[in-house]
This record gives structure tokens, C-alpha cells and sequence, in this order.
């Protein structure tokens, strides 16, 4: 390795230690600057820790730039030591980032459990109210494995598809096929129709056995989870 010596200016500054973050975000931005902290004067800066501090938090803060808003927040004098700053600001951005993870979690399993709803909901007006029989597909048994299967229009399965098929009927924008077989069908009958990217619909174990009731109360469902969604609280970015 060619070493090239070249000319440093030195110089000594005295700040407080409220102004040492500024100071060093303001010599740091020059890329030609390197820090020296006299011992002897002040207690020196852990800069190690702040820097894996700052490391971690712009990580964080990358990852989740599209769940927290920008916010242009004012400088303030820093009362604490850097460490202790720099080690509070990433505590309180993993609780930010902890309580956006329970909310998207939240909300992924309400738009999944929606969805799942908007099938069943297309399914039940595609029978008309003939199965009378269709609430017990929500409970299994040892004896019998039953499965309701949503596939695309633009994917036309036969109806005889599977040899389980019980019930066939065609929605609006799916057909939809009810089966009933041995439970030990049950892994093959779910890959065949996963292949031709068909959806499995959970049949709730609330719905009425009566098919008058069922449209209305998978409506009703429907529509607390939508308003659910709406009024999700947000993140609380308090400072």
C-alpha cells in the first residue's frame, strides 16, 4: 500500500455539550474532517455506540418509510448525553416500528378474513339458497373431509374435475366447487385445486344453518370489518 503524505490543518473547538451533536453533524458533513476528543478536557464520546445506534435507526427507518409519515420536526437543544440520546430515539422508533407491525397484522388478517367472505358471499348467491346443509361445512370430522373451492372463470374446470365433487355451481366471477371425501384425500384434493389457482373459502362456524340467515349475516360481517379497517388506529408518533 502507497502511502502519500499530505498537509492537515489542526484546530481545537470548545462547545457545550448540548451543541456536541450539532457540531459534529456540521463537521462530519464537510467528509474531511476527522475527530479527535481530548480526554484530559471532557469526557470523551462513545462514538461506537452512537454510530451502531444511527446505523440501526436508519435501518429501521428505511424499512419503514411507507407506514410513518414525514415529519419535518424542529432541532432541539440535546439536554442528555449523545449515548443516551441516540440510545432513546432508537428505543422509542422499535416501539413505533413493534405497534406498525400489530397494526399491519391486523389489518392483514381482516382483509384476508374479508376477502374470504366476498367468495363465500358469491357462493351463497350462486346456490340460491338450495344447501340447506352448507353452515356444516365449517365443522369437520374424523369420518369426512369437506372443502368449498373458489376457481377463476378464466380457468374452466370441469365439474367432475375431482371425483369428491359434491355440489357445482357457477358465480359471477368464480365457479365454485363443494367437495366431500375421506380425510385422507384431503392433501391431494387441496394440491389439484391450488394447482389451477383456486382459492379454499372457511366456511365460519357462526353461519346459520338456515340459508335465509346466512346472506345477511356474512353482509353484516362484511361490513364490521370494513368499517373496522377504516377507523384503524394509527401509529401514536409522539415525540
Amino acid at each position: 500500500m502507497l502511502l502519500r503524505p499530505k498537509q492537515a490543518h489542526w484546530f481545537e473547538t470548545y462547545v457545550p455539550r448540548s451543541k456536541t451533536v450539532t457540531v459534529l453533524n456540521a463537521l462530519a458533513g464537510t467528509g474531511i474532517v476527522e475527530l479527535e476528543s481530548d480526554p484530559g478536557l471532557a469526557q470523551p464520546l462513545d462514538l461506537k455506540l452512537i454510530h451502531d445506534a444511527l446505523a440501526e435507526y436508519n435501518n429501521l427507518a428505511h424499512q419503514y418509510r411507507e407506514q410513518f409519515p414525514e415529519v419535518a420536526s424542529p432541532s432541539s437543544p440535546v439536554l442528555k448525553a449523545p449515548e443516551q440520546m441516540a440510545a432513546e430515539a432508537l428505543s422509542r422508533l422499535k416501539a413505533w416500528c413493534k405497534a406498525a407491525d400489530a397494526l399491519m397484522q391486523e389489518q392483514l388478517q381482516l382483509e384476508t378474513e374479508r376477502q374470504n367472505l366476498q367468495l363465500l358471499q358469491e357462493c351463497l348467491t350462486a346456490l340460491h339458497g338450495t344447501s340447506s346443509d352448507f353452515s356444516r361445512l365449517s365443522h369437520q370430522s374424523d369420518y369426512l373431509y369437506k372443502g368449498v373451492f373458489a376457481c377463476p372463470l378464466n380457468r374452466p374446470l370441469e365439474a367432475n374435475f375431482c371425483t369428491a365433487v359434491d355440489e357445482f355451481v357457477s358465480g359471477e366471477e368464480h365457479n365454485f366447487f363443494v367437495v366431500a371425501d375421506l380425510p385422507g384425500n384431503q392433501e391431494v384434493i387441496e394440491k389439484a385445486y391450488q394447482s389451477e389457482s383456486c382459492l379454499h373459502i372457511e366456511v365460519p362456524d357462526w353461519l346459520a344453518s338456515q340459508p335465509s340467515k346466512q346472506m345477511s349475516q356474512v353482509s353484516s360481517r362484511i361490513e364490521s370489518i370494513e368499517a373496522r379497517l377504516k377507523v384503524r388506529a394509527p401509529v401514536s408518533y409522539t415525540h
